[in-house]
């Protein structure tokens, strides 16, 4: 029910200026690190080389950032307060190139509506800085260096409401110790600290390199074993790295970090690029990455939101193409192929001398999107039957796998074959994964590389090295299929049984219908398989993996998993014992495979340890 008429007949007023504040405060500074993320880019557009941040009790009792950028003279210390009050822009027309990290005006104001706050600042030319509250009548002078301190205390002490939606002080501090994260690992050329507590937790030199930052931040195996990505098309231009998922659970828990001109960002249609690419290497879940994705300023509008971590493309297709394109070429490159060298810095990685990234100019578009590539079609799934041969899984190995006769079906029966011939072995410098030894418990192969042993998991590196010539078969002409001289049938779940119904009952590898409600018979299987996979275990797999993409996933997701399902059961298993020819034969593989450092599930497929580890066991050179 609205409310009555004021005595004048208004009922509409406007707010008070101190109201309106707090509820623009509400969408600026919704907990302190979101204070702290807009406190950092100031510092970074004011050209700081050094941000020190401080924080106690989650940052609610205090929250300082001190910087040795430009700073502000004393006129302007009162104005830095005030609503949508900016040094970034001048007019509407200016929100279309914007290229600072800060611009709206609020921050400052909306974190003075909901704390104590005091700014200090000294521009470098002037003899001594200025401090100022909304308390003072004036800014007051203050002995402080070159550059501008903001610090707030006691965050929502007056708006309780806000206050009691806090979480602990460990999960605030958590949070802001994210916001430090993400500014460190855009802007790697400053550097940054940050007291937690009076416990300085990050210390950060100046000039580092993205990958000396990775390794600061997190760990230097991560860094050092983490993927580049450098890829450009017009004027998208996409750097980074991937984390490995050999480091299980740490890569992912290491953060996943998306920047569009060196801003955080936090945007499906990434996300979801990302995820079609980063699957084939792990259908067990998304590596960590920090990914650094530049464009012309007018490509992109960056004012949806007031935390500035939402955007929108003018061409959104052509981005999410480029991004998936640029990650699956970064993940394809096989491990014997040569290494790139990556061209000189870029002014996309680098802050000018405002330290928001430059751009290229605005002068050609994004490439459009009908020149690339599109997804498979839905026809792409039929499997092709063949006639019925009691050889048809032996033919269909040696004729999809031809290049790798050492691990053919016929040497995988457990009755003697004949000896395969020698394969020739390369330099030792272009043999990553080096010159195979021997065999540990029959189930990792032993190799001497030039910088110490490599283990391999022969099952992890053989079910990666058929399940992308799988992929590359499925797409050239489809999977040949056997018929069973007895169907298999197996019960389902609704949800399983519902599934199936929906892809009409052929899969890739599987070929099955339904007979019953809940009942299915499986009527072919890949030849590769056949005679060595349950067909209802192997149908199963298949229809679990294709829940997990859903209905409104891509064909090539669905396809993807399916064919992994089929190369786990191909693989050759545990406990077999082969020569050194079929050894360095599965290496030389692994070597020209694209994603073989791990396998279809995530797990590593090898490890490389250093002749230093065997120095340090011996104590050698002590």
């Amino acid at each position: 029910m609205s409310r009555a008429p004021e005595e004048n007949g208004a009922r509409i007023k406007r707010l008070p200026p101190a109201v309106a504040n707090l509820i623009a405060a509400g969408e600026v500074i919704e907990r302190p690190a979101a204070a702290l993320k807009e406190l950092l880019e100031n510092s970074a557009d004011a050209g700081a080389k050094k941000i020190q941040c401080e924080i106690c009790g989650g940052g609610a009792d205090l929250l300082q950032v001190a910087d040795d950028g430009e700073g502000l003279a004393p006129r302007d210390l009162p104005l830095a307060l005030q609503p949508h009050a900016t040094s970034k822009i001048r007019g509407a027309e200016d929100l279309d190139e914007v290229a600072t990290f800060g611009f709206r005006g609020e921050a400052l104001a909306s974190l003075a509506a909901v704390s104590d706050l005091t700014i200090a600042s000294r521009a470098p030319q002037a003899e001594h800085g200025y401090r100022y509250s909304r308390e003072m009548k004036e800014p007051k002078p203050q002995a402080m260096a070159p550059g501008t301190t903001v610090a707030a205390h006691n965050m929502f002490a007056d708006v309780p409401a806000r206050r009691r939606f806090l979480r602990s002080a460990a999960t605030e501090t958590a949070h802001c110790f994210a916001a430090v994260q993400r500014a460190a690992l855009a802007l790697p050329l400053l550097a940054f600290s940050l007291t937690i507590n009076g416990k300085e937790r990050i210390a950060l030199p100046h000039s580092q390199t993205r990958r000396e930052r990775l390794a600061s931040l997190f760990s230097p195996v991560l860094a050092a074993d983490a993927l580049e990505v450098e890829e450009s098309a017009g004027e998208l231009f996409l750097c980074g790295e991937i984390f490995s998922p050999a480091h299980g659970a740490s890569g992912k828990s290491a953060g996943q970090f998306f920047f569009v001109n060196g801003r955080f960002v936090r945007d499906r249609l990434l996300r979801r690029a990302l995820g079609d690419a980063l699957r084939a290497m792990s259908h067990g879940g998304e590596p960590g990455y920090a990914l650094f994705l530049t464009m012309p300023q007018a490509m992109v509008d960056v004012n949806v939101h007031p935390a500035k971590m939402e955007v929108r493309f003018s061409d959104p297709q052509a981005v999410f193409y480029f991004v998936r394109r640029a990650a699956q070429k970064a993940l394809a490159a096989p491990l014997g192929a040569p290494v790139r060298t990556p061209p000189p810095m870029h002014s996309h990685s680098q802050p000018s001398s405002s330290p928001a990234y430059s751009q290229p100019s605005s002068g050609s578009r994004l490439p459009s999107s009908p020149s690339l590539p599109s997804p498979p079609s839905p026809r792409d799934f039929s499997p092709r039957h063949s006639q019925y041969s009691p050889k048809a899984a032996e033919d269909a190995w040696r004729k999809m796998f031809s290049e790798m006769p050492q691990i053919g079906e016929s040497q995988l029966q457990s009755q003697p074959s004949p000896q395969p011939s020698p394969v020739p072995l390369l330099p030792n410098e272009e043999q990553p994964l080096g010159r195979a030894l021997g065999q540990i418990h029959d189930i990792y192969i032993v190799a001497e590389n030039s910088a110490g042993l490599v283990v391999v998991d022969m099952h992890a590196a053989h079910e990666r090295i058929l399940y992308e010539q799988l992929k590359t078969a499925y797409d050239a002409r489809g999977l040949e299929m056997q018929p069973l001289l007895a169907p298999a049938q197996t019960p389902l779940s609704p949800a399983q049984a519902a599934a199936l119904q929906e892809r009409g009952g052929d899969l890739p590898g599987v070929s099955a219908e339904l007979t019953g409600e809940c009942i299915a018979e499986v009527r072919a299987v890949a030849a590769i398989i056949a005679g060595r996979a349950d067909p209802a275990r192997l149908l199963l797999e298949i229809l679990d993996g294709a829940l997990e993409t859903g209905p409104g996933d891509t064909v090539a997701l669905l396809r993807d998993q399916a064919l992994s399902t089929v190369a786990c059961h191909a693989a050759v298993r545990a406990n077999r014992r082969l020569n050194k020819e079929e050894m360095n034969a599965l290496l030389r593989k692994m070597e020209k495979t694209e994603r073989s450092g791990v396998c279809n599930h995530g797990r590593p497929c090898w490890q490389q340890i250093d002749r230093a580890f065997f120095d340090r066991v011996f104590h050698r050179g002590r």
